[in-house]
């Protein structure tokens, strides 16, 4: 969130934030929430609650310093909502660095910053669309049940794969 806010901060009244969630572990007393007129902290929220928000917004910010794959990428884009992700763990995987969306190096709020300046409002239906779309293509239970049903039929033409003993 810091790095989030770092970001957003030049931009003063250009954009809105709503953020959702909470400190999960804190090192001390660091607090990344800053109190900024354009942002508004919404704390834990229902799974309603939070579709919601995501249906409303322009697109979605993941900052993650590190990240093992990143659900609320993948729910973003289920919705249709364009993300915009630091390029660490799965989260480049999500948005095949770059391809469905925009990525930035982790830690580097100038790098996020651009990102945001970046979306052209007038593309904003073509990012949705394309949101959806590698979410339907790639991640939906019927296509990764295809996906490694290919992956056993192509290991198994190239002898890779073993009858158990």
């Amino acid at each position: 969130l810091d790095v989030l806010l770092d970001a957003i901060a030049p931009l003063g009244d250009k954009v809105v934030l709503r953020t959702i969630g909470d400190t999960v572990v804190s090192r001390g007393d660091f607090n990344p929430m800053r109190p900024l007129s354009f942002v508004e902290y919404l704390g834990w929220l229902d799974r309603e609650q939070v579709a919601a928000h995501m249906k409303s917004a322009d697109f979605l910010v993941v900052p993650s310093r590190w990240e093992g794959f990143g659900l609320v990428a993948l729910e973003a884009m289920r919705l249709s909502l364009p993300v915009i992700v630091s390029r660490v763990g799965g989260l480049r995987e999500i948005v095949d660095d770059g391809r469905y969306g925009l990525c930035f190096e982790p830690g580097h709020p100038d790098a996020l910053r651009h990102c945001i300046e970046t979306i052209r409002y007038e593309n904003i239906a073509q990012w949705r669309q394309l949101a959806r779309q590698r979410f339907m293509d790639s991640f939906t239970s019927a296509s990764m049940t295809r996906a490694i049903d290919g992956l056993y039929t192509e290991l198994s033409a190239e002898g890779g794969l073993q009858p158990a003993r």
